[in-house]
């Protein structure tokens, strides 16, 4: 789906500001600049925090922001474990163009990530998420909903400190310009509800709303109950089937 009139304008305006203030912004992509026009809504001043952001992130990650990189990584995209779990279930589309996420939390165990070359792979993991998660301009305009499963989630999973857990919720939220619809926790503890409520202290006022803890199945149960049908190894294959298809739209 193509940019209307409108985003058109606005994201060659994104475009033409950026080259004239800040020159050193060279790696956005045309589509990252429509991307940025749905987005910011002609905060230019956004747009600018965001495109800074980005490249610092890439940079700082050794994120090449190519479909070849992209699919090298693949299994970080959904955080593959090394007992063979993963720590994403699922990357869907709703009828309207709404990105679903769904993550499974205990067991995405960040005691995998310490060395300089995990946190690397983690967040290079979360930014290609991100782009799997807007294919299109129906897509981005839509936003997206994250589901997380909680049950069994204990502190021994995160191992971090309060500052560093708030900038991995900092850095895997905001890296890429995207429209948060909700995200969901669900069978969530105290503990869950804890961390959530501080990873809200460092992200913007218009992001707090659209966290929901203590949210349920309907029928009962937990996600990867669902999302695992009918087993763990078909979930994996229609999920990288589903990823490779994002990323080449």
């Amino acid at each position: 789906m193509m940019l209307t009139a409108e985003e058109h304008t606005a994201a060659w305006h994104i475009k033409e500001t950026i080259e004239d203030l800040c020159p050193e912004l060279d790696n956005l992509s045309d589509f990252e600049y429509g991307t940025l026009a749905i987005v910011v809504e002609g905060d230019m001043e956004r747009a600018l925090e965001i495109a800074t952001q980005m490249q610092d992130f890439r940079k700082e990650y050794d994120v090449l922001a190519t479909l070849e990189d992209a699919l090298r990584h693949k299994e970080d995209i959904y955080f593959k474990q090394p007992n063979g779990t993963r720590g994403t279930l699922a990357i869907d589309e709703d009828t309207d163009g709404t990105s679903i996420l769904v993550n499974d939390m205990p067991k995405l165990d960040l005691r995998n990530y310490k060395s300089p070359r995990q946190i690397q792979k983690f967040f290079k993991g979360c930014y290609y998420q991100s782009v799997a998660l807007c294919p299109d301009f129906r897509a981005v305009r839509a936003g997206y909903v994250a589901l997380f499963e909680c049950e069994g989630y204990q502190w021994k999973h995160n191992m971090m400190t309060v500052d560093y857990m708030k900038a991995v919720f900092r850095d895997a939220v905001g890296i890429f310009p995207m429209k948060t619809k909700k995200m969901m926790f669900f069978n969530s503890s105290m503990l869950v509800n804890t961390m959530v409520s501080m990873a809200k202290s460092v992200l913007p006022k218009h992001m707090i709303k659209k966290f929901h803890v203590g949210c349920r199945v309907p029928m009962g149960g937990s996600l990867d109950q669902i999302y695992d049908s009918p087993s763990t190894q078909v979930a994996e294959q229609r999920l990288e089937a589903k990823l490779e298809s994002l990323l080449q739209r």
